[in-house]
């Protein structure tokens, strides 16, 4: 029987054998786009992986369409970073600063002795951080003006593409996304909320999957960083360990007679390090391993403070808000890494009143960029598909009142509360205490 039904066993050891012995490998655009995100020696070796294994490899359509639309953007991001680091390291230069004024009230304690070293540290980070910073940008004009990484992708896949689909095939598909969505058959789903035609990407891809394998007759190992509910089971679901969700593997099944396994990014590296007796490298593992775990929080935010914690107004708000909620709300529960029932979304933080009622508290950074709002306005569309009857708190951390009230002003009515939704810009006042500037 167990034949009959593969998503609802683990693989054996034979089938992974077998699985690299026969399987067409297929990349997801995340995967293809790492190339951008690795480290330098981690990227030589993923091109050493996909050259050897270049026989097998294959990549549906809308995987090179969204690489080639998202590429630029993606090595953007990266020159980001340095920015974001910048900022994080400026505001605890000024945090450290602010704190002068203590040596009013501790005599016994030279403050601007204590900070001043960590001062002039974080100032040559910051300088040192600002070359990095001109290097990336030089290499960021380079890339836009010729890009090898993208011709190395653009020869290991010629060929090894999905046709794209006509216009009134891809209107076929979005009337059974629409259906699919609607009665929560994976993949897909958690992109319902979505804006644009980008909610039908996962569909579109996993129909070309399922099309290649129909007309081959090969087994599929598919490589993605995608690791939301859509595409995996959780680990508390999968025994402690992410695992393909059984629909994906059964209509494989059903509807071309192979096998179906997925893997994350830094898994396809262990294995096919294995796999081709490559020397194993703890430093290539660490960063595939950190890269798609970077991957896997992108779309919800990751964990509590996982984003916002990397400025010290995320990290200052975060912890006073930890200290206030108990306090606030005595007798109540908090519960950090909620799954919703029956959607089984993950949650931040929930917080259980005596009374039974729940709400989410959600921490969302500011940036500041034309489309801050749209972020926001964006998760709250996702999380408004959660069945389970939660409140959410929305927390926009600020820095002080000043910020908060520049925030506010930005914000400019474009986002709008609910029953089901609060939102906050919220600040730590100078005695450590978490303070609600102003609730929408």
């Amino acid at each position: 029987m167990e034949e009959l039904f593969p998503g609802f066993y683990n693989r054996t050891q034979e089938e992974f054998s077998m699985l690299w012995q026969e399987a067409t490998l297929v990349f997801d655009t995340n995967m293809l786009l790492n190339i951008y995100r690795y480290q330098e020696e981690t990227r030589k070796r993923y091109f050493e992986i996909l050259e050897q294994l270049k026989e097998r490899i294959w990549t549906p359509h809308q995987a090179i369409y969204e690489f080639q639309n998202n590429r630029l953007e993606v090595i953007g991001q990266q020159l980001k970073a340095y920015s974001e680091v910048s900022k994080a390291l400026k505001d605890a230069q000024d945090l450290l600063k602010g704190l002068k004024h203590l040596n009013e009230k501790h005599r016994f304690i030279r403050i601007d002795e204590i900070i001043e070293d960590p001062i002039r540290v974080l100032a040559e980070a910051n300088k040192n951080l600002s070359a990095g910073q001109q290097k990336g940008r030089q290499e960021f004009e380079k890339l836009k003006a010729s890009d090898n990484y993208r011709e190395r992708i653009t020869q290991l896949f010629q060929g090894r593409v999905s046709a794209p689909y006509k216009k009134d095939q891809l209107l076929d598909i979005y009337r059974q996304a629409d259906k699919r969505f609607e009665l929560q058959i994976p993949p897909g789903w958690k992109d319902k909320g979505k804006k644009t035609n980008d909610r039908y990407g996962d569909v579109i891809l996993w129909f070309q999957i399922l099309e290649y394998a129909l007309a081959h007759h090969k087994p599929i190992l598919f490589i993605t960083d995608d690791v939301k509910s859509d595409w995996f089971l959780s680990a508390q679901e999968g025994n402690e360990k992410p695992r393909p969700r059984p629909e994906l593997v059964q209509e494989m099944y059903v509807e071309a007679g192979v096998l179906l396994h997925i893997y994350q990014g830094y898994e396809f590296f262990d294995q096919a390090t294995k796999f081709l007796s490559l020397k194993p490298e703890p430093s290539i593992s660490e960063d595939a391993k950190e890269i798609s775990a970077k991957n896997s929080a992108g779309e919800l935010l990751g964990l509590i403070g996982k984003v916002v914690v990397a400025s010290i107004t995320g990290y200052r708000v975060l912890t006073a808000l930890a200290d206030w909620l108990p306090k606030t709300y005595p007798g109540s529960e908090l519960v950090y890494g909620y799954h919703s029932q029956p959607d089984d979304w993950l949650l931040d933080l929930v917080m259980i009143e005596t009374d039974g009622t729940k709400t989410a508290i959600e921490l969302i950074p500011f940036t500041g960029d034309d489309d801050a709002h749209e972020i926001i306005t964006n998760r709250i569309q996702e999380l408004n598909n959660i069945t389970e009857s939660i409140k959410f708190k929305i927390i926009i951390p600020a820095d002080n009142i000043p910020h908060a009230s520049k925030i506010h002003s930005m914000l400019n009515n474009q986002i709008k509360a609910n029953e089901r939704f609060s939102i906050v810009i919220a600040y730590v006042d100078s005695y450590g205490i978490f303070q609600e500037y102003r609730t929408n």
